[in-house]
């Protein structure tokens, strides 16, 4: 999640799901104000005041859906501001793709383990974080972001899922053109994926479903990024992906090599394998 995956998921991101009445927040007057739908980039405008030294959390939409459990993979869109100057460090909104982070494991940093488990699916959260519940002392530096920077986040939560979880579905007939990897393994584990030898990697980006839903039927030929953009519409909450590159070095990517992944969705979403151009890598990051 590129930037902020890094940034969050470091070994140090249980809100009670009422419209701010959290135990140890402070006045809602000393908060930033927040404005925006769900789901759509937030406007953040800070107070003229000093920071709390408290970790506070404000639920500014309350959503209807389950509760997110200590140990799921939560899916958010996110934007981490710093509170000092109003500095955007980082959104998932302006990349157009939610990320995914396990919560209340110490995987992510305090602040977000402390306050985003339990709350609802569908919520929109206002987080400020000091310090202490943040990056610490030694802040994060390739962020901009200083020790003693207290931090904004607004977090649109849209599910926590079980980190096990993965499609379900039966194999379609393999490829049998010989020109793209192979993919083993069971639904919802790590695949292994195996690219021919000797064979050119495409020069347009390839998706192939690989495993489909029960009671569904699909081709077993390989479909254009055409041909599939109606199905990749929609977000894909909780996956594994595993992917590797084609090209003869196995520690270096050219800039003439593909990259090709094996993806496992939750749900009754099925396995697909995509092959990415050096363009439409760049694209989609």
């Amino acid at each position: 999640m590129r930037r902020l995956a890094a940034l969050l998921i470091v070994p140090l991101l249980v809100l009670t799901a009422g419209c701010g009445n959290d135990s140890d927040s402070a006045s809602s007057s000393a908060l930033p104000t927040v404005t925006g739908k769900f789901g759509e980039k937030p406007t953040v405008t800070l107070p003229k005041a000093t920071p709390s030294k408290t970790l506070e959390a404000k639920t500014l939409i309350e959503g209807s859906g389950p509760e997110v459990k200590k140990g799921q993979l939560l899916v958010a869109h996110y934007l981490g501001e710093t509170y000092r100057d109003g500095r955007v460090f980082d959104d998932s909104y302006s990349r157009k793709a939610p990320a995914g982070f396990p919560i209340g494991v110490g995987k992510v940093i305090p602040g977000w383990d402390e306050k985003l488990v339990g709350v609802k699916g569908g919520s929109r959260v206002l987080l400020t974080i000091p310090p202490d519940k943040g990056y610490g002392a030694q802040g994060q530096p390739n962020a901009g972001i200083k020790g003693d920077d207290t931090l904004v986040f607004v977090v649109d939560i849209l599910g926590g899922y079980d980190p096990a979880a993965g499609a379900k579905g039966t194999p379609v007939p393999p490829d049998t053109s010989g020109t793209l990897p192979t993919v083993t393994g069971e639904p919802g584990k790590e695949p292994t994926v195996t690219v021919p030898a000797g064979k050119a990697p495409p020069k347009q980006l390839v998706k192939r479903t690989v495993s489909c839903p029960a009671g569904t039927r699909r081709s077993s030929a390989p479909r254009s990024a055409a041909a599939s953009s109606r199905s990749s519409r929609r977000t894909r909450a909780s996956a594994r992906l595993a992917s590797r590159t084609w090209a003869s070095s196995p520690t270096r990517r050219s800039s003439s090599s593909s990259t090709f992944s094996a993806r496992t969705d939750a749900g009754p979403d099925p396995r697909v394998l995509t092959s990415l151009t050096p363009r439409s890598l760049r694209s989609s990051a």
